[in-house]
């Protein structure tokens, strides 16, 4: 994470400077929808040229007279013959080009970046709207959060660090949001702080709740023992029924095997 950059003046210099200073926030939008739609121009264009192509080769190829001419007379004048033709295939180059060079392998590398999750979306357009840095019309990009890719991808994270990942900065408790997250002060006049997720405490968090839980569910059969009397096979039958459950469990909190 980096804070020094957020003393830019105000406007898109800052902006861009607090959509680099952590990975989480570096977002941007892919343009998904606009790529097809150019693609299908170009497809179309091209289908057109290939259409009338195929026109000319078929034209050329029933009409005697000017498969006689292409056979008999001068080179010269095969060229000046085949004009149209070499104007159509000049053309279906110059669009393949910038279908195929262009267009679909940026597409393609585009669709392998990660979605943005949609709580980094979250924070960052809550910090659009909290600093007003830019006029609120040029921010009406940021409201199609489905269309966000993020640069960097997203740490591999289990279900639990998930949920408290997506809940830490909605749940009321003040000193549980100080724990979980950090603050870093930037040099600037106005003397505002960042607030950041910690990845390491929330982390840390996750893995307590887990531990908990699995002591909770080994403590049952326990105490459920030492208060109802139980004949041996109901004993064994609980037991069991435990193991199960407390081996289920960690592998759904843990995302085991995945």
């Amino acid at each position: 994470m980096n804070m020094t950059d957020l003393n830019q003046p105000k406007g898109w210099s800052k902006v861009a400077s607090f959509l680099e200073c952590c990975d989480s926030f570096s977002i941007y939008r892919g343009f998904a929808p606009l790529h097809a739609r150019v693609l299908l121009f170009r497809t179309i264009k091209i289908a057109a040229l290939e259409k009338k192509l195929h026109g000319l080769d078929v034209s050329y190829a029933t009409n005697e007279d000017t498969s006689d001419r292409l056979r008999d007379i001068s080179q010269a004048e095969a060229m000046e013959l085949e004009s149209e033709r070499e104007e159509i295939i000049l053309s279906l180059n110059q669009e393949l080009l910038a279908y195929e060079g262009a267009l679909l392998i940026q597409f393609q590398k585009l669709k392998s970046f990660s979605p943005t999750p949609e709580k980094d979306h979250l924070l960052v357009y809550r910090w659009f709207c909290g600093e007003k840095l830019v006029d609120l019309e040029q921010c009406e990009w940021m409201r199609q959060p489905e269309d966000f890719i993020s640069l960097v991808a997203a740490p591999q994270t289990d279900r639990f660090e998930s949920f408290v990942m997506d809940n830490w900065n909605t749940w009321p408790i003040s000193w549980f949001q100080k724990f979980l997250h950090t603050k870093d002060k930037s040099n600037n006049p106005t003397g505002k702080t960042f607030k950041f997720p910690s990845g390491f405490r929330i982390n840390m968090f996750a893995k307590l709740l887990i531990v908990c839980m699995a002591v909770l569910i080994l403590l049952i059969p326990v105490i459920l023992f030492l208060t109802i009397t139980m004949e041996p096979g109901w004993m064994a039958f609980v037991a069991l029924a435990f193991v199960f459950l407390f081996s289920g469990t960690l592998s759904l909190l843990t995302d085991a095997g995945t």
